[in-house]
């Protein structure tokens, strides 16, 4: 009877125990939960320090996975809208997405990159930034929702 007692209690533990093990495995195979963005992503842009009145530059961005794994993203067409606003401070222009609800595969330590065509017209000091919205699926149906900008980079428009 003691021998049986004592068998139940191991078998008890033991199968306790291997529930644990698997919770362990199945956090590990998840994302980390980030205390910050910039722990799974990071986001860049670039743009000319200078350029003539009325000629076309390119606004460069980037979305960058920083895990070790690919993670499935959904994002809207381009996948950054863009700021540009003038030397006091005033908003000029939102360049705005076509479209949402693209899902993306964004492999390890990859990056999304986009390239946008501008031009500004009028000579002066502008600052242009860039801002990507995405949703992380995060398993089961579930996503967590990300709003990432850029450094403001300026850019000097001359005659």
């Amino acid at each position: 009877m003691k021998n049986i007692l004592i068998l139940l209690l191991i078998t008890i533990f033991g199968i306790q125990f291997s529930e644990s093990e698997q919770t362990a495995l199945v956090k590990t195979n998840a994302l980390p939960l980030a205390t910050s963005e910039n722990e799974l992503f990071s986001v860049n842009i670039v743009v000319p320090e200078a350029v003539e009145a009325n000629e076309s530059f390119t606004i460069n961005v980037e979305l960058n996975n920083l895990t070790e794994r690919a993670i499935e993203i959904t994002t809207g067409d381009p996948v950054f809208y863009y700021l540009v606003r003038d030397s006091s401070g005033k908003t000029m222009n939102t360049i705005t997405r076509k479209d949402v609800g693209i899902v993306q595969l964004l492999e390890k330590k990859d990056a999304l990159t986009e390239k946008y065509p501008y031009r500004l017209k009028k000579p002066g000091v502008y600052e242009i930034s860039a801002v990507a919205e995405f949703s992380l699926h995060v398993g089961d149906g579930k996503s967590r929702a990300y709003k990432m900008e850029t450094d403001w980079k300026k850019i000097k428009v001359i005659e």
